[in-house]
């Protein structure tokens, strides 16, 4: 068997363990590495699943979050007159 191969079947958990680092910006050869699947298996999951939309999708989902955050916090430092 070679390096980073499997013949079983890969598990969900490890998909989402996969795209949880795509998220945390790591590249897809790293991820292969620390999963032990070939990064063309990576490449594939991140087409299938459509990881970067997803991971735009979770960034601006994050930002309204932030401003929202900021917003509210600025509000409570106005004066009350």
């Amino acid at each position: 068997m070679k390096k980073g191969r499997r013949t079983s079947p890969i598990p969900p958990k490890e998909i989402r363990k996969a795209f949880e680092l795509y998220l945390d910006r790591t590249t897809q050869k790293e991820i292969a590495r620390e999963l032990g699947v070939s990064a063309m298996t990576i490449h594939r999951w991140a087409k299938k699943y459509e990881w970067k939309k997803e991971r735009e999708k979770y960034i601006e989902n994050w930002m309204k979050e932030v401003v929202k955050k900021k917003i509210i916090n600025d509000e409570r430092a106005l004066p009350l007159w």
